[in-house]
């Protein structure tokens, strides 16, 4: 299965990178995302070249932080999220993301 990253390459420069899913540990989730928050106090200013923290940000970075999805795929030991479950996590700008299956 294949996962798209939105990646800031630097400033005003966006792009996707395709990544293979791993296969998930027992206690891990798999999530397909629905929407993501966009910060435009932090993330804005990155994708225009500066940062709320830093007069010279690195590139390339990875964007995001929250997102919400629909569970896909849960580990052996993953006893209170099941496929179909909406949740919300953060794992950023991505396609399918892989997290802890914990409240």
């Amino acid at each position: 299965m294949e996962q798209y990253k939105l990646i800031v390459k630097g400033p005003k420069q966006l792009e996707w990178e395709t990544n293979e899913i791993k296969d998930i540990q027992d206690d891990e989730i798999i999530v397909k995302t629905i929407a993501g928050a966009i910060s435009i106090g932090a993330e804005l200013p990155q994708y225009n070249g500066s940062d709320v923290t830093d007069p010279h940000p690195f590139y390339p970075r990875k964007t995001g932080y929250e997102s919400y999805g629909e569970v896909i795929e849960v580990g052996n030991k993953v006893t209170h999220v099941n496929v179909g479950d909406k949740v919300v996590s953060f794992y950023g700008h991505e396609t399918i993301g892989i997290v802890k299956g914990i409240k």
